[in-house]
């Protein structure tokens, strides 16, 4: 969803790693009130400049985040933490 260059709405709790993420570059609806993603959809409808700012926000951060290699880095990492090693192995 992010990489798509548009603003995300998101139903979760703030403070959690999806709030966190989506506050940067989008809206966040806590539960239990969906009906309150109505109302963020109409805010992005409405504000133009917000919607193409937080849109841009969110290429942004798939691009620096969820590209190729900052994924296999991520992964590698944590496999290495897991068994001391391994990415040597993996890339012998």
């Amino acid at each position: 969803m992010l990489a798509s260059g548009r603003p995300v709405i998101a139903t979760c709790r703030p403070g959690t790693e999806i709030g966190e993420i989506v506050s940067q570059c989008g809206l966040v609806v806590a539960p239990p009130r969906w009906c309150r993603s109505a109302l963020a959809i109409s805010r992005l409808v409405d504000d133009t400049e917000m919607r193409l700012e937080l849109g841009r926000r969110a290429r942004e951060f798939a691009e620096s985040n969820f590209e190729r290699n900052a994924v296999l880095g991520t992964l590698f990492g944590a496999l290495e933490q897991a068994v001391p090693g391994i990415a040597n192995d993996v890339a012998a």
